[in-house]
This record gives structure tokens, sequence and C-alpha cells, in this order.
């Protein structure tokens, strides 16, 4: 992964569960990750699991986008060929430049998050 937040930046997001009682609109989004059209917008984070909580926007298909969990580890790992069947040259990287917001504040999870 390129920009893999610290230690210091993932303690600010709440444990696992943390948010249930906030509207999804209503939920910070603290980090922004990215690769291709693929792109993870947790809203909790348990250090114990390094794993987060939030919406996972596909490269599938707005019918594959979905709230649920997704394990840091996996992310450091991802890579992807730049084209087919080449070499694995690109890899997750992280929104340096992205502000903490909430999900209704986000236009790509703005829509998604009336019908919830």
């Amino acid at each position: 992964m390129i920009n893999v937040p610290t230690e210091q930046e993932l303690s600010k997001l709440p444990p696992l569960y943390g948010t249930e009682a906030i509207k999804t609109q209503d939920k910070i989004v603290h980090l922004k990750f990215f690769l291709g059209a693929w792109t993870w917008y947790p809203v909790e984070y348990s250090p114990e699991e390094r794993v987060f909580f939030g919406y996972t926007i596909s490269g599938l298909g707005e019918d594959c986008s979905e709230w649920g969990y997704f394990s840091l580890d996996e992310l450091l790992q991802v890579k992807a060929p730049l084209t087919p069947g080449g070499p694995a040259v690109l890899e997750a990287d992280r929104d340096l430049h992205f502000q903490p917001r909430a999900v209704k504040d986000i236009p790509e999870l703005a829509e998604m998050a009336g019908r919830f």
C-alpha cells in the first residue's frame, strides 16, 4: 500500500460497533483508500484485529458496493496489474487530501446514505 496510515491516525477511528447508534448519513468517514474503480471508506477500526468497518465502492458496479468489514492487512497487500495479465504494479493507496467528514457530505456516498 502507498501512504499507509500511522497508528496515531488509526487511533482516531471509533472501535468496531462504536457508531451503531449514529445514523448512517451522520457517521464520520475518517480515511479513504482506493485502487482503480475500488474505494474503501472506513468509519470504525479494531487495532487488535486490524479490521475496518465501512463502505466499499466496488469496481464491479453499484450492486456490489456495500457496508462491511475489510482488513488493513489485505489492503496492504492488494495489487493490480497495469495491463491485463501484466505484472502487478498498482497498489492500494490512501487519499492524503481526504478530510474526515460525514457520509452525507461525501458525494459518492450521499445518495446511498439516504437509503438507510
